[in-house]
């Protein structure tokens, strides 16, 4: 079995206009749909929710609640293998 470990950096000074796609979304709203996959997941560690949570609970503290819906919908709509491919598509040399 492979484990994925994503990081992700949060910058509230990043915020850019109201998003209507993945494509588009803000870093925090990004941040809060992995972070809401993630927490969501059957298999994700016990332990991996202790730093999860809190950074989740902060996004939502954070963005506005049409963000925050984005999100999570997105998070609902996406499969495992399509974050694995994101990761991957960022992380692929050019």
């Amino acid at each position: 079995m492979a484990a994925v470990v994503a990081i992700v950096r949060v910058d509230s000074s990043s915020r850019g206009p109201e998003p209507e796609t993945a494509a588009t979304a803000s870093e925090p709203e990004q941040a809060a749909t992995l972070l809401t996959f993630a927490l969501g997941h059957e298999r994700l560690p016990p332990s991996y929710s202790v730093a999860a949570r809190p950074a989740l609970e902060a996004l939502e503290a954070e963005l506005p609640p049409e963000q925050l819906a984005a999100a999570r919908y997105a998070a609902a709509a996406t499969s495992l293998d399509d974050f694995v491919d994101q990761a991957l598509a960022v992380t692929a040399p050019n």
